[in-house]
């Protein structure tokens, strides 16, 4: 019997639903060792697409998804022989019994595996017989029928399941070379490392060590294909029979699982629990490469493939790399880095039986410290201190420099190439930000504050991708940024420059194309053309826009723009106009357009929709032409007031007849100056007065009723 078809796991799953529920996911359908939480009242938990063809209440796409994870479950240990992970290993160990999957609006991936070990009881499956620890994934709620992303997460829970590394060319590449189980056509595949510098190249590498993974298996395949097991055969789903790289994967992390327990001997010096929740930097340490290539040269000795001449090169290559030699820390330059390490009481610095300093957290051959905390707040770090640095091209962890006047250089990090974790440099001496060029990547935040000295960030110009956010703020001195000029991706956070009331120039960050937020204030600028490709590449923008107390006079940066999905604040400017607002349609929040000098709006003639309030206070417009098409407002509060609309303390205003198509969804409240100046109101029947409105009289201090205002209109 076929039981893995999309009929059989309706027919044989079991659907709870508990409609009075505060949980955000109000119904699970539980199949095998699955558990699939969900809900169809909208985002983020449910579905994107609801249709339910059966009308059982499961949408199509909750089947279709745990379809392909069963399938790819099965494939992976009855095909391949990989472990079962509720039977065997560390999370057999833990009591796991369930693998729970759980949709929602992931901002970069589209799907998260988590290596946790879950204890929660849902009040939803109180009283069944379906409690019990499990495992965790996550998918984003609108991934195409074609998506390979659940077998990709599926994958890393198998690998968290053998070993705790994390190291991204064997994490993601692992995980990519998974999906080829479901895909059909040739790998994608790359010539094997030959040289250090190839092999480098490699540990570097995220997703698209693939290739890698790709051609390594595919030259130590044995077979041509495995069988189907009986369960697969009619399941509906496509799948690549003839990838049986499979068997090579499994003997390798069986390998690596033996390496990790040679690992906590050789490498005691880094404490590393046996249990395998291991913090992050020990997760992705470099110094787990070593054990990684160790189990790859003991997986070809145990399958003993066909001789290839690309295979043996790169047997020859990492062979000599798997010792534990601590000769090679002995040049000189490792030598005075290690001396500055064991200054500072950083990396565990050791000394061997010939005299050599050493530490298990730095690995020389890709020149990578690994230490969670590289943390020199209050030390009297100098600059020949962190001149010993030049030998480091990556960091596994954060690394902050903070609280050291006497640091006026970062000459020393110019040759750092990644930094996997945040870098601060708060309260320095340093005048200058011209190095940090060869920086590619960080994979946490930046943070640069409260610097006084420093007048110019003019460097960090290879940097490309910023996972978390980008900070600069109340650095006093700073007047020019040019800096930053290859950035394209900050992938989660904001980009925020505030309380620098010197910077008049900024012209880095001109690449820049994602962001989530953006966010300037308190600076000297009088425009922000630097985003302006950021807002071609996304004319809908998701996140806020916030740019306020500075000296802008120009918009020409949005002139792309046609909607901003959160708020879009331009208060306390030197706007007189609104000239590149041109394209606006919507704004998915409050539109803040106050304390400028705005005697012009006309340019918002495309603006339809605001989802918050409209804020046009403290200017100097005579009329609201340009708001004629503005439908619908929002009614919030706003510092401690509810406000729709705020069109006080224009002095010259007379004419508000645009606002005559404005509603609201519940009450208006409009603040205005005093109700006997306007000589042009809304039409009597026009769609403003249908709305239940509240006119607040800044003048006077009180509310104005609907009627005395058109009264007034009348004489």
């Amino acid at each position: 019997m076929n039981d893995l078809t999309k009929q059989a796991i309706l027919n044989n799953g079991v659907l709870l639903v508990s409609e009075n529920t505060d949980a955000p996911c109000n119904r699970v359908f539980i199949y095998r060792q699955f558990r699939f939480f969900f809900t169809i009242n909208g985002p983020p938990y449910s579905p994107v697409d609801l249709t339910d063809s059966n009308a059982d209440g499961v949408p199509n796409y909750i089947i279709h998804i745990l379809q392909k994870l069963l399938v790819a479950y099965t494939l992976l240990v009855e095909a391949l022989g990989f472990r079962d992970l509720l039977t065997g290993g560390i999370f057999h160990a833990q009591g796991v019994q369930y693998i729970d999957i759980y949709l929602n609006d992931i901002a970069v991936e589209r799907g998260l595996a988590s290596a946790t070990v879950y204890n929660s009881m849902p009040d939803i499956l109180s009283g069944t017989a379906f409690n019990g620890k499990s495992l965790k994934l996550t998918l984003h709620r609108g991934l195409p029928n074609s998506s390979v992303t659940p077998i990709h997460e599926l994958i890393h829970l198998f690998q968290f399941s053998y070993v705790p590394f994390n190291n991204m060319w064997f994490m993601e590449g692992l995980a990519r070379w998974g999906q080829r189980l479901m895909q059909t056509g040739s790998p994608k595949m790359e010539t094997l490392p030959a040289t250090p510098v190839e092999l480098e190249t490699l540990f570097k590498k995220w997703h698209d060590a693939e290739f890698f993974w790709n051609r390594l298996a595919t030259l130590c395949r044995i077979e041509d294909q495995f069988n189907l097991p009986a369960s697969l055969v009619d399941c509906e789903l496509a799948i690549n029979t003839k990838c049986t790289d499979g068997i090579f994967m499994r003997v390798f992390l069986q390998q690596c699982e033996n390496n990790v327990a040679q690992m906590l001997i050789d490498q005691n010096s880094r404490d590393l629990p046996s249990h395998g929740n291991w913090n992050r930097e020990e997760k992705r340490s470099a110094n787990n490469n070593r054990f990684i290539l160790k189990a790859i040269l003991e997986t070809i000795s145990i399958i003993a493939p066909p001789p290839h001449p690309e295979l043996n090169r790169f047997v020859s290559l990492i062979t000599p790399l798997v010792n534990n030699d601590t000769d090679c820390f002995a040049d000189p330059a490792i030598q005075q880095l290690m001396r500055v390490l064991k200054k500072f009481g950083l990396g565990k610095v050791c000394v061997s039986p010939k005299s050599i300093l050493y530490s298990d957290y730095f690995d020389v051959s890709s020149a990578t410290l690994s230490i969670q905390a590289l943390d020199f707040t209050g030390q009297t770090l100098s600059n020949t201190d962190l001149a010993t640095f030049s030998v480091v091209r990556n960091i596994i962890g954060n690394l902050k420099i903070s609280d050291n006047s006497t640091l006026t250089s970062l000459s020393g990090l110019d040759n750092l190439e990644s930094i996997e974790g945040d870098l601060t440099i708060t309260q320095s001496g340093i005048k200058h930000i011209n190095g940090l060029n060869m920086l590619e990547r960080v994979k946490g935040k930046i943070d640069i504050n409260h610097n006084p000295e420093l007048t110019t960030i003019n460097g960090v110009t290879s940097l490309d991708t910023v996972d978390t956010l980008i900070t600069i703020t109340h650095n006093a001195a700073l007047n020019t940024i040019n800096g930053f000029n290859s950035l394209r991706q900050i992938n989660k956070g904001a980009l925020t420059i505030g309380h620098c009331t010197q910077l008049a120039s900024v012209n880095g960050f001109c690449n820049l194309i994602q962001v989530k937020n953006i966010e300037l204030n308190h600076l000297n600028i009088t425009q922000a053309y630097f985003l302006n490709k950021l807002f071609k590449e996304h004319p809908y923008f998701n996140g806020y826009i916030k740019i306020t107390s500075c000296k802008l006079d120009n918009l020409d940066c949005f002139r792309y723009l046609k909607r901003v999905n959160s708020s879009f604040y331009l208060h306390h400017n030197k706007l007189t106009n609104l000239k590149g607002l041109e394209n606006l349609e919507q704004i998915g929040a409050s539109f803040s357009l106050s304390s400028n000098n705005l005697n012009d709006i006309s340019q918002l003639y495309g603006l339809q929709k605001i989802n918050g309030m409209l804020g046009i206070a403290y200017n100097n417009l005579e009329t609201l032409n340009g708001l004629e098409n503005l439908q619908e407002l929002k009614t919030i509060n706003w510092n401690g007031k509810d406000r729709s609309i705020a069109i006080n303390d224009n002095k010259n205003l007379i004419d508000i007849s645009a606002l005559s198509s404005l509603t609201v969804a519940n009450k208006l409240v409009i603040y205005i100056d005093s109700y006997k100046k306007y000589k042009i109101k809304p039409a009597l029947l026009s769609n403003f007065y249908n709305n239940l409105i509240e006119i607040h009289d800044v003048f006077l201090n009180e509310i104005i009723s609907k009627n005395v205002f058109i009264g007034i209109k009348d004489e």
